[in-house]
């Protein structure tokens, strides 16, 4: 238990309690912390200097008779000064707060942003999928490593001797030697195989014509009941920058979406996200011929010149759901946020595929 004792009629105590102690208290009350006693000290030990001096009037018969103890002009001069003290103290412990704003941020708040980032970047299990189909379009494998519990199937070994020279040289500068244990479940965009596997097929596609990189392509797929059409777009945006109320410049960022075209009883509608996502897991289980592919992509291509609106349309749903995540960042940061995003138009289409029902 803590008892404050004080002097009733000792102008120091109540100087103190107000200006100092009660002041406190308020704005600990208001930020939720405690914020510390103004570095500028000199005015409080002012006010004590001020209780050992004496005042001396000089009254009738000459005779000297000790004043007051205190000067209440003073008092009140330097409780004005240590007041703006206390204000200027309180802004600078908001402008830290506010850029370590942690304390402020609620996961449930942030977790939609965050399952976004997610979803674009991939996942532990994205990036298990990507070494798999990537090496095997290499022309390479992954051993099974067998493991326990629940590693069990997400443990490879990495054959790095029956890779050829120039990939078995790449991994070993990443440290990833003959048989190295890892575990996909475990991957990230970063980690050295994840960055090894995408280098060599960014190689191989800028190679030139190479069949297992296709902008382009016709199959039939025993997943799927009607004609579909996906279309790889590249959106382009941009972004203007504003800090503290004041432009600060443009920037252009793009974007490439899958988007998904269904055919049912002769009219065409576009897929939603979910749908498209489940499309990328689609097994093609054969080509069709060279005619045939031709017709239907002169088919999917005429298709898409009538659905300029359709693309543009999504363009600017996208623009506007942007704007709302960099939004919501902003409610976290004082910092430089984006004012308004506006898409680049026309969208560019960078690939093209037709799937076939068998």
């Amino acid at each position: 238990r803590c008892l404050l004792i004080y002097g009733a009629n000792n102008p120091v105590d109540g100087f103190i309690m107000q200006v100092i102690l009660r002041k406190s208290k308020t704005i600990r009350e208001k930020l939720g912390i405690t914020v510390p006693v103004p570095e500028n000290s000199e005015r409080i030990s002012q006010a004590l200097i001020q209780a050992a001096l004496f005042k001396d009037n000089f009254k009738k018969k000459n005779v000297y008779e000790q004043g007051e103890l205190f000067d209440t002009a003073s008092f009140a001069r330097l409780e004005k000064q240590m007041e703006l003290d206390w204000q200027n103290q309180q802004e600078k412990v908001k402008r830290t707060r506010t850029i370590f704003a942690q304390n402020t941020i609620r996961p449930e708040e942030v977790m939609t942003l965050w399952e976004k980032q997610q979803e674009v970047l991939g996942g532990n299990r994205d990036m298990g999928w990507f070494c798999r189909q990537g090496m095997a379009t290499l022309g390479y494998r992954l051993e099974s490593a067998g493991g326990q519990g629940t590693n069990k199937e997400s443990m490879i070994r990495v054959p790095c001797q029956t890779f050829d020279e120039a990939l078995r040289s790449r991994l070993e500068n990443q440290g990833i030697h003959e048989n190295t244990l890892i575990d996909l479940a475990r991957l990230h965009r970063s980690s050295p195989l994840v960055f090894v596997i995408a280098e060599g097929l960014m190689q191989m596609a800028m190679q030139g014509d190479n069949e297992r990189f296709r902008r382009c392509a016709v199959g039939t797929s025993a997943d799927i009941d009607v004609r579909t059409v996906i279309a790889l777009v590249r959106n382009r945006y941009r972004i203007q920058l504003r800090y503290r109320n004041e432009d600060r410049g443009v920037i252009l960022a793009e974007e490439v979406v899958p988007v998904a075209f269904t055919s049912r009883r002769g009219e065409l509608h576009l897929s939603d996200d979910a749908a498209v996502t489940r499309l990328l897991d689609v097994a093609v289980s054969q080509n069709i011929d060279y005619q045939t592919m031709q017709n239907e992509m002169a088919r999917a291509t005429n298709m898409l010149a009538g659905r300029t609106a359709d693309l543009e349309k999504l363009a600017h749903d996208r623009a506007e759901e942007l704007l709302e995540d960099h939004q919501r960042v902003r409610n976290y940061t004082e910092g430089g946020h984006a004012a308004s995003i506006t898409p680049v138009l026309p969208c560019d289409i960078m690939g093209l595929f037709v799937l076939l029902p068998e």
